[in-house]
């Protein structure tokens, strides 16, 4: 750690807090003093210093300070995490691990495929997304020159990963097939970022890590507009830590922040899969230092998932086999094609049957088709799964063994019923609406048409056997993507598109994902951001 042994001071320069702890900051800066010209000479004492802060130490957090360590030239890196775990308390430890690249013969045919996925928004500019591929390059290489065993990891390389779950996401464009991925498999090391923080801790020479410690503020000066330093606290006191040549926020998203997912995202009720510590409090720091916001609707969610009738309990990702019934709202009707994860499209038979990427059908991270385009699918406040006796247990058997009773009613997740109009009059939905919904799948079922949503045959399942069963839901949440809007060299601008001095983001935290996401794609811009971030803070691109 390069903690000054003695108070050090900034001097010529006017100084801002931005952010909550702005009071108590400045009542710590001594007395202005004319200088000889007649202006103001600020000054601030700092309990620290060092040449890169990044905040946040999920993977992005933890890629920058890695690449401060391994890419520059002795530079010195306070990681900051305010949750207590070392892992960081975002979404990174508990994702799927896939790592996004690509390689020189692919770079090309990758870009594209970005572009594919950005479709008609405009909002990330192609130099962002050239950045990205161009980094994605080296991704693979990266990992295995920290030191990645390949008992570790698994891997596909572009061209090869059909028939993998997510991989590609998007096959219908040609583009897609130029992508591949890395995920960590190992005993010991079984995630990207475990992987990482054991990087992390070979170089404590150059990195200090701290966890429960929150950053609370951006110091900036007035005049520059470049950024200072950091305020964070550490056992309830604050820290102002100067950063000499970067801060990089690699804070995550907010999805646990019920008032931005309400104002951005329009979800009220929406159950965050990790992310707990993700409570949006790096927005505000960056906006108070004059940062514009992007990509603040962009998420990946929008899955129903089980809940208890009571609000309190939900289940883990993916444990309902949405192919074995039907979901229906408060209304007692269908509103769209309810498989929405855990299936896996065959892509080749559905192009074989006529399917384009207008017709296909099925769920991609939360998008859905709509009218032969693929937004995300917004979810009501309360839903609820229905299937019949004979396919509960295939229906249930990704939830804990408490809810294979005999019923599921017992365990507070559900109710069940002889008849459709008792099981409606149960979930209070109108009964008429129920029972013509359920007539009308079985019909569709008989058929082998889903004449309403285009669900496949093979995914549809009839509601006839008694007793009927039904699941409380709500929606689910991945990640957000908006926050900073960041440049080709991952520095954060502000209103006017210039760039804001010594401020960079990595991550989920102003994300370049605008439209469409590819699985893998997070995570791996956490790898490619943060180097990009690293490289162009210290001079080394």
């Amino acid at each position: 750690m390069s903690e000054l042994s003695s108070r050090g001071f900034l001097k010529g320069t006017a100084l801002a807090v931005a952010g909550a702890a702005s009071v108590g900051l400045m009542a710590c800066a001594s007395k202005e003093q004319g200088t000889a010209d007649g202006a103001k000479e600020a000054a601030i004492s700092w309990d620290e210093e060092y040449d890169v802060v990044v905040v946040g130490s999920g993977l992005a957090g933890a890629s920058a300070a890695v690449s401060v360590a391994v890419e520059g030239n002795g530079e010195t890196c306070l990681l900051l995490e305010k949750s207590p775990y070392a892992l960081g308390g975002g979404n990174s430890p508990y994702s799927g691990g896939q790592v996004l690249y690509t390689d020189k013969e692919n770079y090309e045919g990758c870009l594209q495929y970005l572009k594919d996925l950005r479709g008609p928004f405009d909002t990330t500019s192609d130099d962002v997304l050239e950045a990205y591929a161009t980094y994605l390059q080296d991704n693979f290489n990266f990992l295995k020159s920290l030191g990645a065993k390949e008992e570790d990891y698994t891997f596909e390389d572009p061209g090869k990963l059909e028939g993998q779950s997510c991989w590609p996401e998007y096959p219908e464009f040609e583009s897609a097939w130029h992508i591949g991925h890395v995920i960590f498999t190992g005993e010991e090391i079984k995630t990207v970022s475990m992987f990482m923080l054991s990087v992390i801790e070979q170089h404590t020479d150059v990195i200090t890590h701290k966890t429960e410690a929150p950053a609370t503020s951006l110091i900036q000066d007035q005049e520059s507009k470049a950024i200072l330093g950091v305020v964070y606290l550490e056992g309830g006191s604050e820290v102002k830590v100067k950063a000499n040549k970067a801060v990089i926020m690699c804070c995550g998203g907010f999805e646990s922040n019920q008032t931005m997912r309400q104002d951005y995202l329009s979800l009220v009720h929406a159950h965050p899969l990790a992310g707990v510590y993700n409570t949006g409090d790096g927005f505000p720091m960056c906006q108070k230092v004059g940062a514009s916001m992007w990509h603040m609707n962009s998420m990946a969610g929008g899955w129903t998932n089980a809940v208890t009738v009571d609000g309190v309990q939900h289940a883990g990702y993916g444990v309902l086999a949405k192919e074995k019934g039907i979901v229906v709202g408060i209304s007692g009707r269908r509103y769209f094609m309810d498989v929405d994860y855990g299936v896996k499209l065959d892509w080749e038979t559905t192009k074989a049957g006529g399917a384009t990427n207008e017709t296909e059908v099925g769920c991609k991270h939360g998008h859905s088709n709509y009218g032969g385009e693929w937004p995300h699918a917004h979810q009501p406040e309360k839903s609820w799964f229905l299937f019949d006796n004979a396919n509960k247990i295939a229906a249930l058997s990704g939830l804990s063994g408490s809810m294979l009773t005999e019923n599921p009613e017992e365990d507070g997740w559900g109710f069940q019923a002889d008849t459709i109009s008792e099981l409606a009059r149960k979930i209070n939905v109108p009964e008429k609406e129920l029972e013509t919904t359920i007539n009308s799948w079985n019909r569709d079922c008989a058929a082998g048409l889903d004449t309403a949503f285009y669900r496949p045959a093979h995914w549809m399942t009839s509601i006839v056997e008694p007793p009927f069963y039904a699941i409380c839901q709500e929606p689910i949440l991945l990640n957000t993507d908006g926050g900073p809007k960041r440049n080709a060299k991952g520095q954060v601008l502000d209103l006017d598109d210039t760039p804001i001095p010594n401020l960079y983001s990595s991550g989920e935290f102003g994300s370049i994902w605008c439209n469409m996401y590819q699985g893998g794609g997070n995570l791996g811009e956490c790898v490619a951001f943060s180097r990009i971030c690293v490289n162009n803070a210290l001079g080394l691109s």
